[in-house]
């Protein structure tokens, strides 16, 4: 992966999402990105936005009815990438696997 975002694909996704999300009203949001959000920081703005820097939240296209969950959580508190889940493991809310301050954080976006 590249070490800067390129904010030219991100308006595509954000494009994109919004056309998705405009036709699925309600939904369980999967989240899985590992501990990489933390080795790349730009992945973070692009997900949770950063207002300083011009970059829109992915995070903020989804309303109220979308449910974020994730099949448990890193020793970082990142929810676990599919490469490290098990076939036991199941979907829950984040804040049921110890996710609260970032669900606490889309909550508030």
């Amino acid at each position: 992966m590249d070490t800067m975002p390129d904010m030219e694909i991100h308006r595509n996704n954000l494009t994109a999402i919004k056309n998705l999300l405009s036709k699925i009203k309600e939904a369980d949001v999967w989240c899985a990105w590992g501990n990489t959000i933390e080795k790349r920081k730009y992945l973070y703005d692009l997900l949770l936005g950063n207002t300083a820097k011009g970059i829109d939240s992915i995070i903020s296209l989804f309303n109220t009815n979308y449910h974020f969950k994730a099949y448990g959580s890193t020793v970082k508190g990142c929810p676990k990438h599919p490469l490290v889940i098990s076939n036991d493991d199941k979907l829950k809310d984040l804040a049921e696997i110890g996710l609260m301050e970032l669900n606490n954080k889309i909550l508030a976006i």
